[in-house]
């Protein structure tokens, strides 16, 4: 990782669309199946322990929204120096745990859904899965609805510390192959790909940024 300043802050947890924040910032989600370690993955992002990590598969049941403020660094630009470039992280809720009852997912559609298709403010869904394990069908199913919602995407397979070194270019491009898209190894314990990982979301946040402007 590069030696970024980070500025962050917890903004609300929103279980309906009236209560998503009123923001003009970029805005970047993390989905994924549950335990897959996407509070791990943000936490490790921003350097600090600002997403809730549990042991215990499905505890985020409400999409939680960070404020971020990124200063400029080598090889990662994104504003003039001395300035921070601001952005908005969500963590959502983990899908595919059996033991999340039928009427807590019910509930969660009626949020998650609206989010991840009508959020103005979404330029890039991270979607986590696991690299230990082969392809799951709620993965599949949630990169086959995010294009035809026609939302940018990256996988990023999360956990690449827990294989060989040895073997991780062979385990990402068998999920490149079987999601037909570019995957991305990445591991909050190590640090592997967090950096190429960043820059990925500030290029898509400096993007739309730049589109906006007059």
């Amino acid at each position: 990782m590069p030696d970024m300043k980070i500025k962050t802050r917890f903004i609300l947890s929103a279980v309906s669309p009236e209560a998503f924040p009123a923001s003009p910032r970029p805005e970047v989600a993390f989905v994924g199946r549950s335990n897959v370690g996407k509070s791990s993955l943000i936490n490790a992002l921003v350097g600090t322990k600002m997403a809730r990590v549990s042991s215990r598969p499905g505890l985020t049941q409400a999409i939680n929204f960070f404020e971020v403020d990124v200063a400029a660094v080598p090889g990662l630009s994104v504003s003039r120096p001395g300035t921070f470039f601001p952005m908005m992280l969500a963590d959502l809720p983990g899908y595919g745990y059996a033991q999340v009852s039928r009427k807590e997912s019910r509930g969660w559609a009626s949020f998650i859904d609206p989010y991840l298709s009508a959020r103005d403010q979404l330029v890039l869904v991270v979607v986590l899965v696991d690299s230990t394990i082969p392809i799951q069908p709620g993965d599949m199913e949630m990169v086959q609805w995010l294009r035809t919602m026609n939302r940018p995407f990256l996988i990023a397979a999360t956990k690449l510390d827990k294989i060989g070194p040895s073997r991780r270019l062979a385990e990402t491009n068998r999920l490149a192959a079987g999601f037909e898209a570019r995957v991305l190894g990445v591991s909050a314990t190590s640090g592997d790909g967090l950096e190429e990982l960043w820059k990925i979301v500030l290029a898509n946040c400096k993007k739309t940024q730049s589109a906006k402007s007059p």
